[in-house]
């Protein structure tokens, strides 16, 4: 393996606090700007402090060892090493003046000198971080040329400013799922079968035929079908088809599905055997209503499973350092993040809204912040947005929740807000990738359809 430097920015550490482990037995290389903006984002709520804190914990356990020097880098376990970089600048002309004779300093030249130090210095303190971090690796491409050199960034615009410059740039991909996300998304949910094996699964659960086995996979929905006039919605249980059980037509809410995926998102919300399940679907495919829907009425006894939980409890990720400039308490700084939640709750009960006064103290809306050091018993958990999760952040909720607790997780991969995220590294991806047909607790759906509005539908569908 051909030795490499790396140069990393900032935002690869901000990302995942173990970065520094995950580049092989190659040359590390962190700046004095990184260091600066690492110690100014150590006190951020969330993920970004965490991991801005571990890395620096990680450095300094790292130097405690002794384990090489500042020169020769520190030694990393996996044959790697860590040094540091700062920037070089040449002796200014005012440097170079003082080591001559007072007598033949020409004043008038010494104020230009010093006024150029000004000027050079003006200039510095304007650019930004990414262009010192950029002139900084291409310091040490130049002076290493013997080893390529790499800067590796979540950020696109740095890594475009790099490649402008004729620096070669990476992603921090160690991190990204390795799937094959338009056939993952595009999974096969339909299946033209015999009539006979429809008919059979009508009557009772039947076991999985050879001819879908190499198809299906644990806790999947499909439609099977035999022609145009037959056909069945079923889920893979074990290694049994079971038919999907038809809705209560009784319940708190007048919400039905308004396709199969709906369908399918409902019972698995529904299904007392899934411990675990993620609705992934476009803005507007309905997933958070029916993953909501579906909490209200397990927790009031609106179902065939009676009053299963004792609250829905629902996660969104907040800005991280924009909250203390809003006015009033943390619930008032919070409701404009939870208000598309509370919109869900009146569409799900519409005018009879006001026969549960009991509702707000029914569900509890809460900032992924609040995650760490909670645990959630005989509850049902809904994480919203869930695209905009670090893997950690989602392993986080994850390991929050006690026994007799659901966790459903809604999002839609292809609409990511956190800059550092795409579709291969968000913590919903890894999700479906790391327990997804793996595990009997464990169900994820698809929804394809836009729901919302013929308008919505238009835009999601042909707006370009």
């Amino acid at each position: 393996m051909v030795l490499k430097n790396y140069v990393l920015d900032t935002s690869v550490l901000l990302h995942d606090g173990n970065a520094l482990f995950n580049f092989d037995d190659n040359q590390i290389y962190i700046t004095d700007v990184v260091q600066d903006e690492l110690d100014l984002h150590k006190t951020d709520r969330g993920e970004t402090g965490h991991n801005a804190r571990q890395v620096i914990r990680t450095i300094d356990a790292l130097i405690q060892e002794g384990k090489g020097d500042r020169d020769k880098g520190l030694e990393l376990p996996n044959g790697g090493k860590l040094f540091f970089l700062r920037k070089t600048k040449p002796l200014t002309a005012v440097a170079q003046i003082t080591t001559e004779e007072p007598l033949k300093i020409d004043p008038l030249e010494k104020v230009y000198s010093a006024l150029e130090r000004v000027t050079a210095l003006l200039e510095d303190q304007n650019r930004t971080a990414d262009s010192k971090i950029i002139d900084i690796a291409m310091h040490l491409m130049e002076r290493d040329k013997e080893v390529p050199t790499f800067v590796v960034s979540k950020d696109i615009n740095f890594r475009i400013e790099a490649y402008s410059r004729g620096l070669p740039a990476q992603d921090y991909e160690y991190d990204r799922a390795n799937i094959d996300l338009g056939k993952f998304y595009g999974r096969t949910q339909e299946f033209e079968v015999g009539g006979d094996l429809i008919t059979a699964i009508h009557k009772n659960q039947i076991e999985i035929p050879d001819e879908l086995k190499a198809s299906v996979q644990l806790n999947q929905y499909l439609t099977l079908k035999n022609g145009p006039s037959q056909s069945v919605l079923a889920k893979i249980k074990g290694n049994y088809i079971q038919k999907l059980k038809s809705l209560d037509k009784g319940g708190i809410e007048s919400i039905k599905p308004k396709n199969r995926e709906q369908r399918f998102l409902l019972d698995a919300c529904l299904d007392p055997e899934l411990g675990v399940v993620c609705g992934i679907g476009r803005a507007g495919t309905g997933k958070t209503l029916l993953a909501i829907l579906a909490g209200v009425s397990q927790v009031m006894g609106g179902t065939e499973h009676g009053e299963k939980f004792e609250k829905v409890v629902v996660y969104r990720s907040t800005p991280q350092t924009r909250l203390g400039y809003l006015p009033g308490g943390l619930d008032e700084k919070l409701d404009p993040y939870f208000k598309p939640i509370w919109t869900t709750i009146k569409v799900i009960f519409g005018k009879k809204g006001n026969d549960y006064p009991q509702i707000e103290e029914l569900i509890e809306c809460l900032p992924l912040d609040l995650a760490k050091g909670e645990t959630h018993h005989n509850s049902y958990v809904v994480v919203d947005d869930a695209q905009d999760l670090t893997p950690e952040e989602v392993k986080l909720i994850g390991t929050r929740i006690g026994e007799g607790t659901k966790l459903v997780f809604t999002g839609d991969p292809y609409q990511i807000s956190n800059p550092y995220l795409d579709e291969k590294s968000c913590g919903l991806t890894h999700l479906v990738e790391s327990l997804g047909g793996k595990f009997p607790e464990v169900s994820y759906v698809f929804l394809y359809d836009v729901v919302r509005s013929k308008i919505a539908g238009l835009f999601a569908e042909h707006y370009h």
